[in-house]
């Protein structure tokens, strides 16, 4: 179902609106394997990364753009989907 919201071919935003937000949807979280560093899962770097590329185009127009990332912790790893996205995010700038 999650995969129907995922814009194929890639957005394109000609006309930024004042205020822009981008929602990234929360697919899982994982160990990273040499530690127990919790990463989101790998179907939502797809999403992180195609958010990361509109909000740097956004920002380039002098637009607010804010950046909102979901999920909780359903595998009890420790640390919820939103909050190991958050800390990528954050890491890419």
């Amino acid at each position: 179902v999650a995969e129907s919201l995922q814009a194929h071919p890639r957005a394109v935003v000609s006309d930024w609106k004042n205020r822009n937000a981008f929602i990234i949807l929360g697919a899982g979280t994982s160990f990273w394997p040499t530690s127990r560093t919790v990463v989101s899962a790998m179907p939502t770097f797809s999403r992180a990364h195609e958010a990361i590329r509109l909000y740097f185009q956004c920002k380039k127009q002098q637009k607010i753009c804010d950046i909102f990332v979901t999920g909780g912790d359903p595998a009890k790893n420790g640390t919820s989907e939103a909050e190991a996205m958050a800390t990528s995010l954050t890491e890419m700038g």
